[in-house]
């Protein structure tokens, strides 16, 4: 006897039948009809598997994974950034800090580097931020893998973020 291979969607994070979308860690049934040769999926919500459907060749309980909040620390490292810019000495834990600051809003593309430039014989990142081309210039620290941990933790200190 031949095998049949079946190509079954994915189907769509919504009910069928309401249409209304399904939230995190929701609990839905999934069902299976044969449309033509072929097999169709659909998910429906509880409430509208409860009032019936009709010609289901094959169904199951599933569950929509659990949606993790996205956090926006967006502004909160602007803020940070801005603060620190503005101190009047920037040293020691504070410039490194700064330093991680930057890297992250250049991540989230809030800053842009442009080429360093040398003064005092030492190199100066040159920071642009992109909402309103203001330049910023920073020493380039050393930071040594000992200091890092701990300025991971105090940065996530700052931003309320637990460890």
């Amino acid at each position: 006897m031949a095998q049949q291979e079946w190509s079954i969607e994915k189907g769509r994070k919504a009910c069928s039948k309401c249409e209304t979308a399904f939230a995190s860690e929701e609990v839905y049934m999934s069902a299976l009809f044969e449309v033509g040769e072929a097999f169709e999926r659909r998910n429906f919500c509880a409430n509208c598997w409860a009032a019936g459907i009709e010609n289901v060749f094959s169904y199951w309980r599933t569950q929509i994974a659990r949606k993790e909040e996205k956090r926006d620390d967006r502004q909160t490292l602007t803020d940070l950034f801005d603060n620190m810019m503005s101190a009047t000495e920037l040293e020691g834990p504070r410039h490194k800090l700064a330093f991680l600051i930057s890297m992250s809003l250049v991540r989230k593309r809030l800053l842009r580097l442009e080429p360093s430039i040398w003064r005092d014989g030492r190199e100066h990142l040159v920071l642009l931020r992109t909402a309103d081309q203001r330049q910023f210039t920073l020493p380039h620290p050393e930071i040594t893998e000992e200091e890092l941990q701990p300025l991971h933790e105090e940065l996530c200190k700052l931003l309320g973020i637990e460890v």
